[in-house]
């Protein structure tokens, strides 16, 4: 249930950075370990009070994490381009074309599209 929940959040945030045309940003997950020390009531306590700040809770529940999408938003300008541009040339001439796919230098929708199929496998 949290992983499908998580995953729509995150395909909605990658598209909408693609939509403004940003690109190069990553996922950040904040890890919040509870005490060993509490009481099985203050636990339950701590868990929902962390929930309902956004966190969601490990399966052991002796932590709460946190996620983020992060990162320098850079639109994808005309540098953006060339350097694509430059990068596939310079795969293909070192005969490492089908890696050429892997750039990060790439238009804001194929790069949403990497963001989201990476975050769900």
């Amino acid at each position: 249930e949290d992983k499908v929940e998580l995953a729509e959040i995150l395909a909605s945030d990658a598209a909408f950075l693609s939509s403004q045309g940003l690109l190069d940003y990553s996922l950040l997950v904040g890890i919040h370990r509870l005490s060993p020390d509490l009481d099985p009531a203050a636990r339950e306590s701590r868990l929902e009070e962390l929930a309902k700040a956004g966190g969601y809770s490990s399966l052991d529940r002796q932590k709460v994490y946190f996620f983020g999408v992060i990162d320098v938003l850079e639109r994808y300008s005309l540098r953006w381009r060339v350097q694509r541009l430059v990068l596939r040339t310079a795969y293909h001439m070192a005969l490492w074309g089908r890696r050429a796919d892997g750039i990060s230098a790439m238009p804001p929708a194929q790069y949403a599209d990497r963001f989201r199929t990476f975050m769900n496998s």
